[in-house]
Order: structure tokens, then sequence, then C-alpha cells
């Protein structure tokens, strides 16, 4: 790769890397930690609808609560005239409160956010992994020159070298194998 190419890809590295980012993830992981908390607290209230119809009613201001993002999500969706899993899962849970099917209105809820919590789990974990990878990558290489091998820094690596690498090692740049 072009020497500008490896900077785009460090300054971005870096940039994952920053507090900024940390914050985010964290503000975001409270978030959906207290919407599965308020959607959990509507299904419980939903179940009371099992010993009195009316009691089951004071499940919809949590559930209200804890949908509020997926409603916004869902608006814009809409707006953008591009409806996708949040326009469904809100015309799933309106739906049932419209049609007192408070119980399965709560649970889909539930469900739903718990999903929204493995996304953002599996999301941190590939994020993780990804600069893992790229940390993996040697500082230095051997390069083959006339018929010599001899050690480069990484950056310096350009078109047309032939670059050493041992089984289990990271290739640090796109190429083509030529032996072995």
């Amino acid at each position: 790769p072009e020497p500008q190419a490896i900077l785009r890809r460090q300054q971005a590295l870096d940039r994952l890397k920053s507090a900024r980012v940390q914050d985010f993830r964290a503000y975001d992981e409270r978030i959906v930690h207290r919407n599965i908390l308020a959607a959990g607290i509507a299904f419980g209230l939903a179940l009371t609808s099992l010993i009195h119809p009316l009691f089951g009613w004071l499940c919809v201001p949590p559930l209200l609560y804890a949908f509020r993002g997926t409603f916004e999500r869902a608006f814009q969706e809409v707006r953008l005239k591009k409806p996708g899993i949040d326009v469904m899962m809100t015309l799933t849970v309106c739906g049932g409160v419209v049609l007192h099917l408070l119980i399965i209105s709560s649970f889909s809820a539930l469900f739903f956010l718990a999903t929204r919590k493995l996304i953002l789990m599996v999301t941190e974990d590939s994020r993780g992994r990804m600069l893992n990878v790229f940390d993996a990558m040697p500082r230095l290489v051997w390069v083959r020159v006339n018929d010599i091998e001899i050690s480069l820094p990484f950056r310096e690596v350009k078109a047309g070298d032939t670059v050493i690498v041992s089984a289990g090692d990271t290739i640090p740049v796109d190429g083509i194998i030529t032996e072995g």
C-alpha cells in the first residue's frame, strides 16, 4: 500500500482508540441497560393483567420510555423512506398496546432491546479484535533485495518489493504469494 494509505489507516486506528469513542460506547451501553430495565418493568406490570385486566395498563408508561429511541429511529426511517426493523418494532409494540395485547407487546419490546444489547456487545468485541489485528502488525519486515534479505521498517515497503514471511507471521501488505 501507499504510505499515505498506511498513514490514513493509522490515523483511523488512533481515532478508534480515542477517549471520545470510549465515552460514546459507555453512554450507549448505559442507555441500552436503562431501556432493558424499563422494558422488564413493563413486562412485569403487563403480567399483572392476568390478575385484573385494568392492571395491565400500568405497563404502558415504562414501555413508552424504553422504546422512545426506537420510536425516534422509526420516524427517521419513515422520513427517509427506508423502513427497517425500528419501524416494524414500533408497529408491533404500538399495535399490541392498541389491541390490548400488553404481555405480548412488552415481551416483544424486552426481546428486541435485549438483541440491541447483544449487537452492541458483538460490535464492541469485533472492534477490539480488529484493533488487536492491527496492533499485531510487525514494525520491521524482511525484504529480499538483490538476493539478500534486509530488515526494513514496515512503512518503507513499496510496490514491487518481495517480502519474506514465515509461517504464522502477519503479512503487513497486500500482495501475491510467489513461493512457499
